[in-house]
């Protein structure tokens, strides 16, 4: 089968690791990717949009579309320019797709209220990782110190804000938090400014982030994200996961079975993506050191979630059935 992906593959970001992945795997499992219109294919394969040419022409030469989907552009974030930014998500999710794919029920949800309803068939597949390249904590010797870990591309100040502004609330002697990813200029004055129990690592690469993760205790998140690969690497990697409840968190994390979920205040969150008001630093606090007496017990339930929903294996799998239709 004949798979045509028109993506062109970058360095960095959620889209184009799971292009590489995607791409790998199938062509493990006898797949045929390519990714040039004029060679013969079986389904077009979308990430999020594409030219609207190779959709119509996919159509017209009856062709299977099936387009998969994270997130959208939103007015809160975007503004008005955003219904102009989703044209051509929206005309495949409304119109030529055959079947679409959302990384959460969060993604749903979003995709449905920016996008509108489609009559299409659809299913909801979470993002997987690979167990194997990911060493457990399980057989780490602990000092009394708990270690707190967040990384990411830090492109916003709720990425990292909440997370800084609540570990400043724990006991310095018993928490410390290292912070490892790239960050825009503007937020120069955050990192900066730390107090020294809290220290930012700087940039490194997937790889080199997978061989730390067993170095840590409890991994700390506050994004909105449609299914953060991060997460789900923490826990693959033995961590206990404290995190707000914001985009697909409660559908990855469960409070006092894996990690700890700190509830937002009243809010839509399709309306208002970065609510710091709403973000609660004392129970955020409250959470880790809960999660902190509870260590053995989560990253044990970390583990089985991961081993149960969230490898790369289980993810390509529901793939392929979808494919084989």
């Amino acid at each position: 089968m004949k798979i045509f992906l028109p993506y062109k593959n970058q360095d960095i970001g959620g889209t184009s690791t799971f292009a590489n992945i995607f791409s790998s795997e199938l062509k493990k499992r006898g797949f045929e990717i390519v990714s040039n219109p004029k060679k013969n294919y079986d389904i077009l394969f979308v990430l999020s949009d594409c030219s609207l040419k190779y959709a119509l022409d996919a159509k017209l030469k009856h062709k299977r579309i099936i387009q998969r989907l994270d997130g959208v552009y939103n007015f809160a974030a975007n503004g008005w320019i955003y219904p102009i930014l989703n044209i051509k998500m929206r005309i495949i999710h409304n119109l030529l797709a055959d079947y679409i794919i959302y990384q959460s029920e969060f993604s749903k949800l979003s995709c449905e209220k920016f996008l509108g309803k489609t009559s299409a068939k659809t299913s909801i597949i979470y993002n997987g990782v690979y167990i194997s390249k990911i060493k457990s904590n399980k057989n780490i010797t602990r000092s009394n110190k708990i270690k707190l870990l967040t990384f990411a591309k830090f492109r916003r100040q709720d990425q990292i804000v909440p997370l800084i502004e609540s570990v400043k609330l724990l006991d310095s002697r018993k928490f410390s938090l290292d912070i490892y990813g790239s960050y825009d200029n503007k937020f120069q004055h955050i990192f900066s400014s730390l107090p020294h129990n809290i220290k930012m690592k700087g940039k490194r690469n997937n790889e080199k982030i997978l061989k730390i993760i067993n170095e840590y205790d409890i991994f700390i998140f506050s994004d909105q994200s449609a299914c953060p690969n991060s997460v789900l690497e923490a826990m693959a990697g033995g961590l206990t996961v404290v995190a707000y409840g914001r985009g697909s968190i409660e559908e990855l994390v469960k409070s006092s079975y894996n990690g700890e979920v700190v509830k937002m205040s009243n809010g839509n969150q399709f309306s208002d993506p970065y609510p710091f008001s709403k973000m609660d630093y004392i129970n955020f606090k409250k959470s880790v050191i809960k999660a902190s007496s509870n260590l053995e017990k989560y990253k044990e339930k970390s583990l089985e979630r991961v081993l149960n929903y969230f490898s790369i294996n289980t993810t390509i799998e529901k793939y392929i059935k979808i494919l084989k239709k």
